[in-house]
């Protein structure tokens, strides 16, 4: 048995159990990282990493794809940077640190 501590987390009234993204996701998401930092102010380079992440989440999460659009932006923002270090394999109680801050 693994003692993997979990992390769950509220996003429009549901509460979803905390997932990691694959490896090429996160290799996919660096890269388009990347092409922003090159160029900050290319609104299609930030578009492409929005657009990217809302796949993301969608795939990790098919329990919030009925209501994903009706969840606010920082909802969604706290659960993509939450998905984000979790996927890094950052410590569990410096993810639920960050949370109680946010």
């Amino acid at each position: 048995m693994s003692d993997k501590k979990l992390l769950a987390v509220e996003i429009g009234g549901v509460e979803v159990d905390v997932k990691s993204m694959s490896r090429a996701q996160m290799l996919e998401l660096t890269k388009l990282r990347k092409a922003v930092k090159v160029t900050p102010d290319d609104e299609e380079a930030v578009q492409a990493v929005n657009d990217f992440m809302e796949h993301v989440l969608k795939d990790l999460y098919p329990q919030l794809a009925d209501g994903f659009d009706a969840c606010s932006n920082r909802e969604l923002l706290v659960l993509a940077t939450v998905t984000e270090h979790f996927s890094a394999a950052m410590p569990v109680e410096v993810i639920e640190t960050l949370l109680k801050n946010a």
